[in-house]
């Protein structure tokens, strides 16, 4: 195997419309201290400045890295765009970065240490301080809580139900062999986020490394992941993301490992494939009435029942923000009569 100078690393810096952080965020990736280098910054057709930034950047850099800057012609969305990117790389290992995140001088370093020390794991994560939007640093460390990907039931599990927590690691902070990538190819399915994709590959191959350290300032409050729902029409929206995230994971899931061995993990892979009925079905309830009344022919239990769980479901999330904005008005006029 590869020893530790010899092991050839890109790192991959995906941005879209992150024009207040990305020039940082450059700066850190440029800054890395590990020999020959390979960076690719890629913007996603940004409707902003973040691509210009980024260029003004590299452009003024003279460094010993082998950088590339470039952009897509049209917005792909995060999983084409990273196939898009993983096509370009030819090293070994690949270290991927947020363009709202900065990598600290010794990442890739400390990354590619735990990688050649600890067996040659596939997937390798590590810790991240706590940054807000002006660049702050925050109270504790990322991830607070990620299913333990080496307890695999758990893995599997995450699943099950709609808001149950499905990180296996933290996705900005992650590093992946190309050898695990090529394995299982892209990612087919665009609400499924690349780290519960790739911490799942991971899992299959039983081949993960956490580091215990923070490598990166990862900036919570900004970005997709860090909206929130307000309101009504905010709590639908966001139940709808979640359970078209679960669809796509369970598809995912389902792809990968129908790519197994056989004989490996066929239970597992039963239970997937209901997982994947489950939430095909629901998503239906939100995107195609033409499915449902397919899944009523074919499945009317399951559909019938999954039809009043979700009706449920949303008059508990319309319920709880009824009872926020009265607490909120009570709370307004309270301090109004003092």
């Amino acid at each position: 195997m590869s020893s530790t100078k010899s092991v050839s690393v890109t790192l991959v810096l995906l941005c879209y419309s992150q024009e207040s952080y990305i020039a940082e965020s450059v700066r850190s990736a440029l800054s890395q201290d590990y020999p020959r280098l390979k960076i690719i910054i890629s913007d996603d057709a940004s409707v902003d400045n973040t691509f210009n930034a980024a260029l003004a950047v590299v452009n003024d850099y003279e460094g010993p890295h082998q950088v590339v800057c470039r952009q897509n012609d049209v917005n792909l969305g995060l999983t084409a765009h990273l196939n898009r990117v993983m096509a370009l790389v030819d090293t070994e290992l690949v270290v991927v970065a947020a363009g709202d995140d900065n990598s600290l001088p010794y990442r890739v370093s400390r990354l590619v240490d735990a990688y050649t020390n600890n067996g040659y794991p596939q997937l390798i994560s590590s810790m991240a301080y706590r940054i807000d939007n002006s660049g702050r640093q925050l109270e504790g460390l990322a991830p607070s809580q990620v299913v333990n990907i080496h307890d695999y039931d758990a893995v599997i599990d995450s699943l099950s139900e709609v808001n149950n927590l499905v990180g296996l690691y933290l996705g900005a902070s992650g590093a992946w062999t190309k050898e695990l990538w090529n394995k299982f190819g892209p990612i087919n399915h665009s609400n499924c986020w690349e780290d519960v994709a790739m911490g799942f590959r991971a899992a299959l191959e039983r081949s993960y490394y956490h580091v215990d350290q923070p490598l990166l300032e990862y900036r919570v409050g900004v970005g997709l992941s860090s909206q929130s729902a307000e309101g009504v029409k905010g709590r639908f929206f966001s139940r709808k993301k979640r359970i078209l995230l679960k669809r796509d994971m369970a598809r995912q899931r389902y792809d990968d490992m129908s790519k197994k061995r056989v004989g490996e993990g066929g239970i597992c892979l039963e239970s997937i494939q209901l997982y994947k009925s489950k939430y095909e079905i629901l998503s239906s309830f939100y995107e195609s009435p033409h499915s449902v009344m397919s899944s009523m022919k074919s499945k009317p239990l399951l559909t019938a029942r999954l039809a009043a769980s979700e009706v449920m479901a949303i008059i508990s999330s319309i319920a709880k923000t009824a009872l926020a904005m009265m607490r909120n008005n009570l709370s307004g006029l309270s301090k109004g009569g003092k």
